[in-house]
């Protein structure tokens, strides 16, 4: 396990596009795992800013979803495909053959679940994997609980997930209580990951997922057993660190 400590949020964001930016010069197929919430926007306009610039080539990398809530279609402006579409994918013009996100309509979720999975098996496994911390230490949708070998699955969200969600979406569309996410298992077979946290209120689940033992009640923690993990953090996320 890595920490990077950047001053600021520009920072940080840029921080986490260069990390994309290394695999994409390699010119050869890596598979990328993104993330959705308020952490990586920075990122994403990032990368978007690079690629206007001509100064950035996505046309290698498979992009993979993190995980999306169930009951809602993914052309839904609330769904995590549709967010990541609307910061990146639009703006960069990525391939749609490249797109590989969860059907959160599938009749057979958990056929959905392992199907989704053996896409990523098949090609290979993730080269990086970029996820935040929820403040419950959730990743993705592995909310606490989840073991080190958890699977891509179907989840109930966690209350605190629901509360920290309820800021995407409005009193016509409430927030659903299930998701789909790939599993700690699949995340943790990443070559690389990056866990990116920013602001004072990640402190306190930051300094928990650091420097607490690792445990299942804290699914964040368990990338301290990950050579290729690095905890990219802002200086007030960090602020309670040894």
């Amino acid at each position: 396990m890595n920490l990077v400590i950047k001053s600021d949020y520009e920072s940080l964001s840029l921080a986490a596009a260069q990390a994309i930016m290394e695999l994409s010069k390699q010119k050869k197929e890596v598979n990328i795992c993104l993330p959705t919430g308020t952490t990586p926007k920075g990122m994403y306009k990032a990368l978007v800013d690079l690629h206007q610039a001509g100064q950035a080539d996505f046309s290698f990398i498979n992009w993979f979803t993190l995980d999306e809530y169930l009951g809602i279609p993914l052309s839904s402006p609330f769904s995590c495909y549709q967010q990541i579409t609307e910061l990146f994918y639009e703006p960069t013009g990525i391939s749609k053959d490249r797109i590989f996100t969860f059907n959160s309509e599938a009749k057979d979720l958990d056929a959905e679940a392992a199907r989704y999975n053996a896409i990523i098996e098949h090609m290979g496994g993730l080269d990086l994997a970029i996820v935040g911390i929820g403040m419950n230490g959730h990743v993705g949708f592995n909310e606490p609980g989840s073991s080190a070998n958890a699977p891509t699955r179907v989840i109930d969200l966690h209350e605190r997930t629901l509360v920290q969600s309820k800021k995407y979406f409005t009193d016509d569309h409430p927030i659903p209580t299930k998701g789909i996410t790939l599993g700690m298992k699949t995340l943790l077979q990443s070559k690389e990951v990056f866990v990116v946290a920013n602001g004072e209120e990640k402190a306190d689940i930051v300094k928990v997922a650091i420097h607490g033992p690792v445990s299942d009640d804290v699914p964040v923690s368990h990338f301290q057993t990950h050579a290729g993990a690095t905890f990219l953090l802002d200086t007030l996320a960090a602020s309670k660190l040894k």
